[in-house]
C-alpha cells in the first residue's frame, strides 16, 4: 500500500496501576490506513482519539497530518515527544476534557484556518506541566489563537506550570486569534489563565487593526493570574493589549501578577498591560477600559503602543478610559504613566521612586532576597499588612528597580537586601514619578578594578609598569582605617606601594595605590588577590595575573666566532657555539645540513637547532648568517716521494721524479690539500744524496728559479 505519511507517531498507553500489554509493546500507528484499537483510544481517518481517563505517550519523529482529540469528559495525562504536527484542519483539540500535558522534546502544533494550534476552548481544562522539560509552538490558523479557543470560541481553563511555551494567534479579516486565550471573531477570555512557572511567550498579529491580546482575550481580557516564570505577552499588530483586551474589548478583565519576570507590549493604542482600542462602527478608535490590575510582586515591565497607556485602557479620540491598578510590591517599570493613578491595597496614592541598589550598583538581574519599607518588612509571598511584596524581583538598567511607594511628610527609609547585603537610604518622598535614590551599604568599599588585571612579559623582561587603583566608600559611613595585602598562590611575587589607608569619608575615594610583579621571574604564571579591608566587615579585591612567555633568541644572543677559518687536519672539525647566560639550552650545530663534524676542506653553511630550556623559544634550522671554513693545508717535504742520487756526467739531460705519497694523493684528490712541486735544486740543498738502486734519472736544472706548481 501507499504510504501517506511522511513520519510515525507512536502511542504508548501507561495505566494507573500498570501498562495496557500489546504485541510489540507500543502501538505504531504510522500509515493512517486502516483502524487501530486500543482499550482507551482509537485512530481512524488520521485521527487519534482519546476514549478514556489514562496516561498516554504520544511520540512522533517528524512532521505529521495525524492529529490528536481528546473527547468530552475524559481527565487524561499526554505526554508528547517531538512531536510535529501540521494540518489544515486542528491538531490537538479538547472540549469539555481535562488534559495535564507533559512536554518533552522539541514540538510543533500548527492548525488550518480557524483552529488553535493546541485548542482548549470553553469548558476544557488544560494543564502544562511542571515536570515539562520541553518545549512547544503552538500556532494557530487565521482567527484561531496559539493555545486557546478556536475562532468564535472564548477558551477554558488553561494553567502553565512549566516548559518553553511559544504560542502566536493568527491574523483573520474579523479579528486575530490571541496568543494564549480566545480565538479570534468576538471572543472573550471566558476562562481563567494562569502562569506558575516556565518560559512563555505569546502573541497575537493582525494585518487590519482588528487585534487581539497577546495574552487575554479578543474582547474582555478575563481573569489572568501570572504568579511565576517568565513571561513575554505582545500585541504584534493591531491595537491589542500585550495582557488583557483586543481592540473590541470593553475592558482588560482582571489581572494579577504576583511573581515572575513579565514583560508586555501593546500595539497602536493598546495598553501594555489592560485595555485594547475597539472601534466603532466608522471604524474610529474608542477608548476602553483598562480592568483591575494588581501588582503585588516580580519584576514587570509594560509598554503601551503609540498612545495608548503602559497600564490601562487603549486610548481612542484622544481619550484614555483608566481603571484600577494597584501596586502593592514588584519592581514596575512602565513607558508611561497616562490614565491610572496607581493606588496600593490601603488606596493610597503611590508613586515611582527609581532605587539604584548600591554604588557603583549590582549588576543587572541580581534578585531582591529582603527588605524593609518604613520599617515593614516586605514579603516574599502575596503581601498583606502594609508590606511591599519582593516576589521576584530583580535589578534592570544598571542595578535599579522601580518601587511604588506612598509620599512621606518626612524622611521614608527603603532597606533592600541583594548579594547577601542590606543596602539602604532615607528621604522624604514626594508626589511624583521622578524621585531617584540610591541605596548604599551602611559601611562597604569599592575598588576601581574588579575580576582579574593581567600583566604579560617575555623572559627576562624589563621591570613591569606598575598597576594602579582607588578605593572608593560606597557605604553610609567612614570606613575607619583600611588594610592593604595580597594573598594567594603567589602573593610574594608581587608588590604593593602600601599596606595602610587612612579613613574615607562618605562618597569619597583615595588613590595612588599600586601593584606590581616582581623582576626576574621565571616562565610561568603567577597568581594573586589584592584585598582592602576594614572594620564591620569592609571586603573588596580583585585579583591580578602575571604570564611570563618564553623569550625569543637571536642570532645575536649567540656566541660563535665564522671570520676565523681553520685548516684540515685530517680530522673532524666543528665550530663553537654557545647561548652565553641561557641556562639550559642545547644547542645543535649543522653543516650543509648535517650534524656530522665535517672533516675535508671546503665551506659550509651553518645552521643550528636550539632546544630552548626553560624559558626560551626552541628553534629548528636558525642559520648563523654564514659558512664554516676548512681551509686545505700545504704539504711538507715529508709528504713527497723522490729519489736524490748521484749520477755520472754524460752531456745527457737527468730529470729528478719527484711525486706525492699515496695518502697525499688521495687527499688532493678530496681538496684537502694545496699541492706545490718545487724546483729540484731546492730539493738538492735540502737532502744528502742519496745512492739508491731504485733512483730515477736526475736532471739537473737550468735555473735555480725553475718552479713547477699545482694547487687546489
Amino acid at each position: 500500500m501507499r504510504n501517506i505519511l511522511r513520519t510515525c507517531l507512536f502511542v504508548a498507553l501507561l495505566a494507573t496501576a500498570g501498562s495496557y500489554a500489546y504485541a510489540d509493546g507500543d502501538i505504531n500507528i504510522s500509515t493512517g490506513e486502516g483502524t487501530d484499537t486500543g482499550t482507551s483510544w482509537n485512530f481512524a481517518n488520521s485521527t487519534l482519539t482519546i476514549t478514556e481517563d489514562d496516561m498516554y505517550t504520544i511520540t512522533g519523529s517528524g512532521q505529521t497530518g495525524n492529529r490528536i482529540l481528546v473527547n468530552p469528559g475524559v481527565k487524561a495525562d499526554i505526554t508528547i515527544e517531538n512531536e510535529n504536527i501540521v494540518s489544515s484542519g486542528i491538531v490537538f483539540h479538547m472540549t469539555g476534557a481535562e488534559v495535564n500535558l507533559t512536554l518533552s522534546g522539541n514540538n510543533v502544533l500548527r492548525s488550518g484556518s480557524n483552529y488553535a494550534g493546541l485548542s482548549a476552548n470553553t469548558g476544557a481544562t488544560l494543564v502544562i506541566t511542571a515536570s515539562s522539560n520541553g518545549s512547544l509552538e503552538a500556532r494557530g490558523g487565521s482567527g484561531g489563537a496559539g493555545i486557546g479557543g478556536i475562532y468564535g470560541n472564548s477558551n477554558g481553563n488553561i494553567t502553565i506550570n512549566g516548559g518553553t511555551i511559544n504560542a502566536y494567534g493568527a491574523h483573520a479579516s474579523n479579528g486575530a486569534g490571541t496568543g494564549i486565550g480566545s480565538g479570534g471573531g468576538s471572543a472573550n477570555n471566558n476562562g481563567t489563565i494562569t502562569i506558575n512557572g516556565g518560559t512563555v511567550y505569546a502573541e497575537s498579529n493582525s494585518n487590519n487593526n482588528m487585534g487581539s491580546a497577546g495574552i487575554g482575550g479578543r474582547n474582555s481580557g478575563g481573569t489572568i493570574i501570572i504568579n511565576g516564570g517568565t513571561v513575554t505577552a505582545r500585541c504584534a499588530s493591531g491595537s491589542g493589549a500585550g495582557i488583557g483586551a483586543g481592540i473590541t474589548g470593553p475592558s482588560g478583565g482582571t489581572i494579577t501578577i504576583n511573581g515572575g519576570i513579565v514583560t508586555a507590549y501593546g500595539d497602536n493604542r493598546g495598553a501594555g498591560i489592560g485595555g485594547g482600542c475597539p472601534p466603532d462602527n466608522n471604524y474610529q478608535y474608542l477608548a476602553s477600559s483598562g480592568g483591575n490590575v494588581t501588582i503585588n510582586g516580580g519584576t514587570v515591565t509594560a509598554n503601551g503602543g503609540g498612545s495608548g497607556a503602559a497600564i490601562s485602557g487603549g486610548n481612542g479620540g484622544g481619550k484614555l478610559t483608566s481603571g484600577a491598578l494597584t501596586v502593592n510590591g514588584g519592581s514596575l517599570k512602565m513607558n508611561n504613566h497616562s490614565g491610572t493613578v496607581p493606588k496600593n491595597g490601603a488606596s493610597a496614592n503611590v508613586y515611582l521612586n527609581t532605587l539604584a541598589i548600591g554604588n557603583p550598583a549590582v549588576a543587572n538581574n541580581t534578585t531582591i532576597t529582603a527588605g524593609s519599607i518604613d520599617g515593614t518588612a516586605c514579603s516574599d509571598g502575596i503581601p498583606s499588612g502594609g508590606s511591599y511584596g519582593i516576589k521576584d524581583m530583580q535589578t534592570r538598567d544598571n542595578g535599579r528597580v522601580y518601587l511604588y511607594l506612598p509620599s512621606t511628610t518626612g524622611n521614608g527609609s527603603v532597606a533592600l537586601t541583594a548579594n547577601g547585603k542590606e543596602y539602604s537610604t532615607s528621604y522624604t518622598r514626594g508626589v511624583s514619578h521622578s524621585s531617584s535614590q540610591t541605596l548604599f551599604l551602611p559601611y562597604g568599599i569599592a575598588l576601581n578594578r574588579t575580576g582579574i588585571s593581567n600583566f604579560y612579559a617575555g623572559y627576562g623582561y624589563d621591570a613591569q609598569t606598575q598597576l594602579d587603583f582607588n578605593v572608593i566608600n560606597i557605604g553610609s559611613n567612614n570606613t575607619g582605617d583600611l588594610t592593604i595585602e595580597l594573598d594567594g598562590t603567589n602573593h610574594d611575587r608581587f608588590e604593593l606601594s602600601t599596606s595602610s589607608v587612612p579613613s574615607i569619608t562618605t562618597g569619597s575615594s583615595m588613590g595612588g595605590f599600586t601593584v606590581k610583579p616582581e623582576a626576574e621571574l621565571a616562565v610561568g604564571s603567577y597568581t594573586a588577590t589584592v584585598r582592602v579591608s576594614g572594620d564591620n566587615n569592609i571586603n573588596a579585591s580583585f585579583d591580578v595575573n602575571f604570564t611570563v612567555y618564553k623569550a625569543n633568541l637571536t642570532v645575536a644572543d649567540l656566541g660563535f666566532d665564522l671570520a676565523t677559518h681553520v685548516t684540515y687536519s685530517g680530522s673532524p672539525q666543528s665550530l663553537k657555539v654557545t647561548a652565553p647566560g641561557i641556562v639550559g639550552a642545547a644547542i645543535t650545530v649543522y653543516y650543509n645540513g648535517d650534524p656530522a663534524e665535517p672533516t675535508g676542506a671546503g665551506s659550509y653553511p651553518v645552521t643550528v637547532n636550539i632546544d630552548r630550556g626553560a624559558n626560551y623559544v626552541s628553534y629548528i634550522n636558525l642559520s648563523l648568517g654564514g659558512d664554516f671554513v676548512i681551509d686545505g693545508a700545504i704539504p711538507e717535504v715529508t709528504d713527497l716521494e723522490f729519489d736524490l742520487h748521484d749520477v755520472p756526467y754524460d752531456g745527457s739531460p737527468h730529470p729528478l721524479t719527484v711525486e706525492p705519497n699515496p695518502e697525499l694523493t688521495a687527499s688532493a684528490a678530496q681538496s684537502k690539500y694545496i699541492m706545490t712541486a718545487t724546483c729540484p735544486r731546492r730539493l738538492l740543498q735540502a737532502h744528502t744524496p742519496s745512492r739508491s738502486t731504485s733512483a730515477k734519472a736526475l736532471t739537473t736544472p737550468k735555473s735555480p728559479a725553475c718552479r713547477s706548481e699545482t694547487t687546489r
